[in-house]
């Protein structure tokens, strides 16, 4: 149903653009009426969520793909084709040509090591798709948060220790051990959203732990680990000082920290 009502919205953003060209057409006497101007500040934000609402179907089908065996794998591979597809077919302005080239090309990425993973294909090969494929999507992140116009915003500074669990931590000191995270290596970055929605942190990697609190459009949090499989970050819980959660690594993006400016 998602990727129905998407394809929806391609096709009235493909007639809007289209009615666009039309307009310029007019401009030389067969039609009249402005041209609206798609790549401006307000409109350029508005079209690149709406790329970025398939981005996050195809992210949201690629977690559930991750946890079924590989059996069960077919069904999930053709539904990130029809995204895909969807995200192909999407017609955008020249401003926003970057960031849908970097979209289906992170989607061709995952498909192919997913129909490579089904196939049984090495597994150095996999893991090599896996990590082109992140780093892909990290690429993608980073021009919508250029879009975006999003500047990162240091919440709290990262803790130097690992905090001592507190009851009101328990949940996460009794995570399975391969839960807790392989720590970031310096220099420290923090993960920012860049929208378009707050992003739930979690007490433990799962979205059934208990909700610890949201990371705000625009902000961002000390990043301090991630899970072995790279699905999960661990960050400084904003507003929790001595505290930490966990957000879905598809939701943000790693990005150096913004200096303080001194007074």
């Amino acid at each position: 149903m998602k990727a129905t009502r998407t394809i929806v919205l391609t096709l009235v953003l493909s007639s809007a653009l289209l009615a666009g060209c039309a307009g310029k057409t007019g401009a030389s006497g067969q039609a009249g009426g402005p041209t609206p101007d798609y790549c401006s500040p307000t409109n350029v934000k508005i079209l690149a969520r709406q790329v970025n609402d398939l981005t996050q179907q195809f992210d949201d089908e690629s977690a559930l793909a991750a946890t079924v065996p590989q059996s069960q794998l077919s069904p999930h591979i053709a539904t990130l084709q029809a995204i895909r597809r969807a995200a192909q077919e999407q017609i955008v302005p020249a401003c926003l040509a970057q960031l849908k080239a970097l979209q289906v090309n992170q989607m061709n990425t995952v498909i192919s090591t997913m129909l490579g993973f089904l196939g049984g294909g090495d597994q150095n090969a996999v893991a090599q798709g896996i990590g082109i494929a992140r780093q892909q999507h990290d690429q993608y992140m980073l021009e919508l948060a250029r879009l975006l116009d999003v500047t990162p915003t240091i919440i709290t500074p990262p803790p130097t220790e690992p905090a001592t669990p507190s009851p009101a931590t328990s949940e996460t000191a009794t995570a399975d051990v391969s839960q807790q995270g392989t720590p970031l290596p310096p220099p420290s970055i923090v993960a920012l959203n860049p929208g378009p929605y707050p992003v739930n942190l979690f007490a433990v990697p799962s979205q059934s732990g208990r909700l610890v609190t949201t990371l705000d459009v625009g902000k961002a949090a000390p990043a301090i680990a991630t899970t072995n499989d790279g699905q999960w970050v661990q960050v400084q819980a904003p507003g929790h000082a001595d505290q930490r959660a966990w957000a879905i690594a598809s939701q943000v993006v790693l990005v150096p920290p913004t200096p303080v400016p001194t007074p």
